[in-house]
């Protein structure tokens, strides 16, 4: 059993170990992370790292670089913690006007950044500071540093302003309410305690019995940006609260979820590592040092995944606040498959949100706090499907696996790598958090209703489509923009879409989720030469609606060439079926998709595909409904196109075709006329349609 709990086990690794050790327990000093042989979380400051990542997401939305730019900050906590302190050592541009912690209260209200980084800086060096070990001479015209008991406070002008009361005395505990309430940029939160609760919750409800006399509504709290170093800062009531009101602000679990990464990667390695020292190829000091080595890569994922974490819950509220019905279905997926109680997690009901429908004054269906719940429990679901799934063993998987680990434990112990004990649960690990941050949480509900599909499928078939596309690259030139980050997660956005539509395909019309080794260069390839090709193949309304496109990326201040290559990349999805095609009949694909094109236009089913994006934003059912029927007509485009392959050549097959299903063919039109000329394009009306486009068959 092995039980990681929050306050204070971290000074017990080295007895935890010991105890395995003398047990002779197969984790051994991988038993608890940490310790004298493990990573320094405080050293390494990852649980604030992470967190701070976090925290420029929300700023850079907000249009600001935290880097160049000041801003304001108030805190609770104190110098000498490992997040609070090295949060606060990140925030260079940082001004930090107030702060507490369960001794202190201080207050700096104009202070100087860069003299005030300095002393903080000192303070977080020097064992046990607190605030009292501040230099008041280092602190802004009226300031100071008061007992957190304190029963009374005399407050300057500089003191009021800043706190925006009006009160000339406070005491310590209304001096610390004062400070939640503080009209600044950042809230950062690295201390114990829980601060904050919804207008809707008693001081029972929270639990937190130390901090009743100091805590205030989420209404009350007027930060911009709430960052979450510590945990049970605020319930999550108050922070879906704080949300509808504007304030920037994820979960605690997805903002300070580095530190339990960094001892997951620890944990790994030194079980990648055991067999090395048990059979002398590693000495145990050569093992510590290799670990020490190591340590930046580790860091550098794990604060990868912290940014990846945070721009998938953006993109995930960019697509809630355009079609909050797909993520009302997601949530309904994981409540019948993940074990998701929307009650027990604060989740919204649908009279809530009916209540929450978007209005002017930026109310919006969910919030960031809730879809961070549920990115949590689509990745908790995925990863036990892919654990309990062969596809995760495929030989495709095997560099994602083996990227995991820093290069020079590659390059030593490959063999060791190999043969990890905890193999398949690293790449189901590594997959899903790939997968999901791209694709978000609507990915594995929307695939699987439409196709039929296991969640293992689905998410393998992504991932597989996203090397195809080059998605890392194309992700990494998008982020590279000079352009506002909503363009950029747009982008980002409509490129997830794009490469969802490929796994549809691999899915449906391959009947597969992996390509070998060889097929990849053949899809690659060809993918790339239909996009540098698209004049050559492309009906001029496709043309047309790539450079119209490519222009309005243009505008949003996307370079030339990326936005070409997006527009053509969206426009290269919709015939990889032919492309599917030609490759497994080894046909000259641009005979095959003039061929496919044809018989699109011919039997309708390329304007039944485009109404369909109109028909399925309805509910879920319909939605699903929806993508399958799409499915469905690809398919048989597909079939038509491969037995006209069969039958002849070129045009002269089409017309064939066409006089031989005269007849079926003049339903199909007198169907379309009839949906054109009412403006149904309703699911029913569609689905009436492309059963006589089967007829054709």
């Amino acid at each position: 059993l092995v039980v990681a709990a929050d306050r204070g086990t971290a000074d017990l690794s080295d007895v935890a170990n010991g105890l395995a050790e003398e047990r002779a327990f197969w984790l051994r000093d991988a038993f608890a992370s940490g310790g004298s042989r493990g990573y320094d979380h405080k050293k390494e400051g990852i649980t604030a790292r992470g967190a701070w990542v976090c925290v420029r997401r929300h700023f850079l939305e907000l249009g600001i670089d935290i880097e160049q730019e000041s801003y304001t900050v108030a805190g609770i906590g104190d110098m000498s913690g490992d997040v609070f302190g090295n949060g606060l050592l990140l925030a260079h541009r940082g001004v930090l006007q107030a702060a507490f912690d369960h001794r202190h209260v201080f207050l700096d209200p104009g202070p100087d950044p860069v003299r005030s980084w300095h002393e903080r800086r000192r303070l977080f060096e020097m064992p046990g500071s607190s605030w009292d070990d501040y230099d008041r001479s280092k602190i802004s015209r009226g300031g100071g540093v008061y007992e957190r008991s304190a029963k009374r406070i005399a407050l300057s002008p500089e003191a009021r302003r800043a706190l925006a009361v009006e009160q000339d005395t406070l005491s310590g505990e209304e001096l610390i309410r004062a400070i939640l309430k503080m009209p600044v940029d950042l809230l950062w939160n690295g201390g114990i305690g829980t601060y904050v609760k919804a207008s809707s919750e008693s001081h029972g409800d929270v639990g937190d019995r130390a901090n009743v006399s100091v805590r205030i509504d989420a209404g009350e709290l007027r930060a911009r940006v709430v960052g979450e170093g510590g945990n049970l800062g605020l319930t999550q009531l108050a922070r879906v609260e704080c949300a509808l009101a504007g304030v920037r602000i994820n979960t605690d679990a997805l903002d300070n979820s580095g530190g339990v990464e960094l001892s997951d990667h620890e944990v790994n390695f030194k079980v990648m590592l055991a067999p090395c020292c048990a059979n002398g190829e590693l000495s145990a000091p050569a093992r510590d040092e290799l670990l020490r080595a190591c340590v930046d890569q580790a860091t550098r994922a794990v604060l990868a995944h912290n940014a990846s974490q945070s721009r998938c819950v953006s993109m995930d509220l960019l697509t809630s606040d355009e079609d909050p019905e797909r993520v009302v279905r997601a949530m309904e997926f994981l409540v019948d498959r993940a074990g998701l109680d929307p009650t027990v997690e604060f989740l919204p009901n649908s009279e809530t949100l009916r209540k929450r429908k978007l209005t002017e004054d930026g109310a919006r269906a969910f919030t960031r706090p809730e879809l961070s719940i549920l990115l949590g429990y689509t990745k908790m679901f995925v990863k036990r499907e892919l654990c309990a799934s062969d596809v995760a063993s495929h030989p495709s998987l095997i560099p994602l696996f083996e990227s995991y680990f820093p290069r020079e434990m590659r390059e030593r112990f490959g063999s060791a790598i190999g043969a990890h004990q905890l193999r398949r649960e690293i790449t189901a690990t590594c997959l899903t958090n790939e997968v999901i941050d791209r694709a978000g949480i609507t990915l594995v509900p929307e695939l699987s209703g439409a196709l039929g599909a296991s969640a293992a499928d689905v998410v393998v078939a992504y991932y597989t489509a996203d090397r195809i596309a080059e998605g890392d690259r194309l992700r990494g030139e998008i982020s590279a923009q000079g352009t506002d980050e909503a363009a950029r997660l747009r982008a980002e956005l409509a490129l997830s879409q794009s490469v969802r539509e490929l796994a549809s395909i691999l899915l449906g019309l391959e009947g597969r989720c992996h390509l070998e080794a060889s097929e990849f260069p053949r899809w690659a390839d060809a993918t790339h030469e239909l996009c540098d090709g698209l004049e050559g193949w492309a009906t001029e309304a496709e043309t047309v609606s790539v450079e119209v496109r490519t222009d309005q990326l243009v505008q949003a201040g996307f370079a030339p060439k990326l936005a070409s290559r997006l527009a053509r990349f969206a426009a290269v999805v919709k015939v990889l079926g032919a492309l599917s095609l030609s490759l497994r009949r080894e046909a000259p694909w641009l005979d095959t998709i003039a061929l496919h094109s044809g018989v699109g236009r011919i039997t309708r089913i390329t304007q039944l595909l485009e109404y369909l994006t109109d028909a399925d934003r309805g509910d879920g059912w319909s939605r699903i409904a929806a993508e399958t029927l799409r499915i469905e007509m690809l398919e048989v485009q597909c079939y038509l196109t491969e037995r006209l392959l069969d039958s002849a050549e070129g045009s002269g097959a089409l017309e064939e075709f066409r006089a031989a299903k005269a007849a079926c063919l003049r339903e199909v039109e007198a169907t379309i006329e009839r949906i054109d000329a009412g403006g149904d394009r309703s699911l029913a009306s569609l689905t009436v349609l492309s059963q006589q486009i089967r007829r054709l068959c």
